[in-house]
């Protein structure tokens, strides 16, 4: 993925993919954590999307899955704060 186009995706859904990190986690280092590894996977993967409402959608399951993640890691149930 180029860089201009991961910027344009982190200003266009950073907002959004914190908002479901932080209501996930309840708790503002664990989203921004969260959110981080969700841009960080998107660069990795590089996934071309049929539009933005597929980016958007992505984003978002792969930012739940980072949060279930995190729960796992912490030795939580995963069912949320």
């Amino acid at each position: 993925m180029e860089r201009e186009e991961a910027e344009w995706v982190v200003q266009r859904h950073g907002q959004t993919v914190y908002r479901l990190a932080y209501a996930r986690t309840g708790n503002r280092e664990d989203a921004e954590d969260v959110t981080q590894e969700t841009f960080l996977r998107l660069v990795r993967a590089a996934p071309k999307f049929r539009d933005e409402d597929h980016c958007r959608a992505w984003l978002l399951r792969v930012a739940a899955n980072c949060a279930q993640d995190l729960f796992r890691a912490l030795g939580g149930s995963g069912s949320g704060p």
